[in-house]
């Protein structure tokens, strides 16, 4: 099985290409929607995040990828690290509503390094065109959907422990690269 995370900020078009792979590849699973799963639950996310709802994400994330073993492929719409990109994005933005200290991110970020570990590539997604919807759980305008993917980039550039591809251009292009990588073994 070939396992590949997949990240980066909002609306760049994640969810667009992991669904154009599994149209185009048989057997290719896709883990999604965790985090608004959890928002519909009353977790208080986006700004409001605490270490409460990363907990319950990762929970909910690990349980839905060990659930995978049946298919042959597996793509991950956003892990650990985007959560850990969101808050430290917020955090500098002082737009954080909980008071995450210097232990409870480095707990996140050792958390997130460790995390990707069970993937076998991370593709990031960067902003190649602005965001067009409304979206409630990203209502902090283009300035914070960018310092989210500065983090992200930051957090992925520090000897992140597997390879990382960036995937760029149209969907057909970005679904290509990784249909590529699910089936290159």
């Amino acid at each position: 099985m070939t396992k590949l995370a997949v990240s980066g900020s909002h609306g760049v078009g994640k969810s667009t290409m992991t669904r154009a792979v599994a149209a185009k590849v048989e057997g290719v699973g896709i883990v999604e929607n965790v985090m608004r799963s959890i928002a519909a639950d009353g977790f208080p996310v986006n700004v409001a995040t605490t270490p409460g709802t990363l907990a319950e994400y990762l929970r909910r994330q690990v349980r839905l990828e060990l659930m995978s073993a049946s298919f042959t492929h597996l793509l991950s719409d956003r892990i650990l690290v985007d959560g850990a990109a969101y808050v430290l994005a917020a955090q500098r933005m002082r737009l954080l509503r909980y008071p995450w200290g210097p232990g409870e991110i480095e707990f996140l970020v050792a958390a997130a390094r460790l995390h990707a570990t069970f993937f076998d590539v991370h593709l990031l997604v960067p902003i190649e065109f602005n965001f067009s919807g409304p979206d409630p759980l990203h209502a902090h305008g283009a300035e914070f959907r960018q310092a989210v993917d500065t983090t992200l980039r930051e957090l992925l550039a520090e000897d992140w422990p597997i390879p990382l591809v960036e995937v760029t251009g149209s969907v057909e292009g970005r679904a290509a690269t990784a249909i590529e990588l699910l089936t290159r073994n």
